[in-house]
């Protein structure tokens, strides 16, 4: 049997090609899932994700309400906090505060009753910023800082042996 013969050829050429067609089909199978969920256009971060809740127009107006409160206030305004940001109320105080501070170093916002913000101006010092207080390293390791010598009533004043890792009679001592 000739290998070369045209009949030959042809045979292994379309058994090479229903291999190709298998192996195509295989990565299709596995790619088009991938492809489908690529069409999909997701974000990639969460700043480009679209916006899960929309706005009323009475939040909008209260949003800006709450901006112009903070980038105008001067001594003595007050800003009433809606019933539903009760729940939020430190963190718009420290929003505020913040901003506040960056325009005038001098203005504070402080809460003014239950549902108030009130800008005030501020007469003194800053406060220091807070410092651990200085913990003792006493006892960190017991070797480092260990009493030297220690007295007992049976055998009069005692040192430290470091090897038996306890206090022995010291005749040097007594």
């Amino acid at each position: 049997m000739d290998i070369c013969s045209l009949r030959n050829i042809k045979k292994l050429t379309k058994k090479w090609e229903q291999w190709e067609q298998e192996k195509i089909n295989q990565w299709n199978q596995f790619i088009k899932p991938i492809e489908e969920s690529n069409k999909e256009e997701k974000p990639r971060t969460k700043w480009e994700q679209k916006p899960r809740t929309t706005h009323t127009i009475e939040e909008e107006e209260l949003i800006q309400s709450y901006l112009d409160f903070v980038n105008q206030c001067l001594p003595g305004d007050e800003w009433q906090i809606p019933t539903g940001w009760l729940t939020e109320t430190d963190s718009l105080r420290d929003a505020a505060d913040l901003e506040v501070r960056k325009r005038n170093s001098k203005f504070r916002v402080w809460r003014s009753g239950e549902n108030h913000l009130a800008c005030k101006i501020f007469f003194g010092r800053e406060p220091p910023p807070y410092r651990r207080p200085f913990s003792s390293k006493r006892f960190r390791k017991s070797s480092t800082n260990r009493i030297e010598t220690m007295w007992n009533p049976e055998h009069g004043w005692c040192r430290w042996d470091s090897t038996k890792q306890d206090y022995i009679p010291d005749p040097e001592l007594n």
